[in-house]
């Protein structure tokens, strides 16, 4: 079973309508609280592994994730994801409670790195109306196959993540494992494992700190819950 998720609240995502993307933004002071209740609410699930994209949201919300693993020696994380004790360490070998005992391991794969916006980066959608207005029409209404200026088609960003996560599946089995993604890597790779046309991905809707639930065998794909912030009874 796959939790994917998207990670905490940065101060470009108070915003609400600002091109993220490649910039590698911390979580917010209210990005790392919704990073520790997301931990709280996944501790109910014996996770495995716990995968981030190498960006600094993606890594933070992560280990608040694997800090609620934890039976004993859990530490503060800090909003770039290191812990803020001496006594207990974070590495991508996993993390290791005082006591020596081993949880999910924190692990890292590029892959799951968010969509580059070229020269939208940073500008909320207003102001890139005004800079490149036609592209932008377009790109409204079809998002998946319109050409954003400096930036690398998103169709290559779905098949990266869907490689990714097909391999995730095949090397952990019946594992239980959290993916902590993007928002618009996570659409994309949603409407990739459903077949759906790419230019639909942003009908889907991803929170911060949302939870969807992915059950992949081989070529057969089941999603339980999309855009979730507690789980299913069943779960």
């Amino acid at each position: 079973m796959i939790y994917l998720v998207r990670h905490g609240q940065t101060e470009w995502n108070a915003d609400g309508d600002r091109f993220c993307g490649s910039s590698d933004i911390p979580l917010s002071n209210e990005g790392l609280r919704q990073a520790q209740q997301l931990g709280r609410v996944l501790s109910a699930v014996p996770l495995a592994a716990v995968y981030h994209s190498g960006m600094q949201r993606s890594r933070a919300t992560a280990a608040a994730i694997v800090s609620e693993q934890w039976t004993t020696g859990k530490v503060a994380i800090g909003p770039d994801g290191t812990d803020q004790h001496t006594a207990n360490s974070i590495d991508e070998g996993g993390l290791v409670s005082a006591t020596g005992k081993a949880h999910a391991v924190l692990m890292e794969d590029r892959d799951f790195r968010e969509v580059d916006f070229g020269a939208w980066e940073g500008l909320t959608k207003k102001q890139v109306a005004v800079r490149d207005p036609l592209v932008f029409a377009a790109w409204e209404s079809q998002p998946g196959t319109t050409a954003v200026p400096g930036a690398a088609p998103v169709m290559d960003a779905q098949r990266r993540a869907l490689v990714a996560v097909r391999r995730a599946a095949r090397r952990h089995g019946r594992e239980h494992v959290a993916i902590v993604a993007h928002s618009t890597l996570n659409r994309l790779l949603l409407t990739g494992l459903l077949d759906a046309p790419i230019d639909s991905y942003r009908r889907i809707v991803q929170s911060n700190a949302c939870v969807n639930i992915l059950d992949l065998h081989g070529d057969a794909v089941h999603i339980y819950g999309v855009n979730m912030r507690t789980l299913p009874i069943a779960f």
